[in-house]
């Protein structure tokens, strides 16, 4: 195969990984619920950005798309498991100033 048949095999296996993310994504925004455990969201994060960060310092468009994406839709899940665990902390407080009174 030649360079540029290389490219479209990568592009397609980009798109196929990005679409098996967004009814994953989907789901989670719509319940405002990531199934996902934090820590797990917090490495794949954090992994997808270093990943992203290389694949531009070696010119790879594909690699380039397909981790900034995969970071951005994992951000989302983070996203949701932050904002459950602030409003659990928020729940918890709100009954311990009632049965102080």
């Amino acid at each position: 195969m030649q360079s540029m048949d290389w490219s479209l095999l990568g592009l397609a296996g980009m798109a196929m990984v990005v679409l098996a993310w967004i009814p994953q994504t989907i789901e989670t925004v719509r319940r405002r619920h990531s199934g996902l455990a934090w820590q797990f969201d917090v490495l794949y994060v954090t992994g997808a950005l270093a990943l992203t960060y290389y694949s531009i310092s070696v010119n790879d468009l594909v690699f380039t798309l397909l981790n900034s994406m995969a970071a951005y839709m994992a951000a989302i899940g983070l996203y949701y498991k932050i904002a459950e665990v602030l409003k659990a902390g928020k729940r918890k407080t709100g009954k311990e100033k009632k049965k102080r009174r």
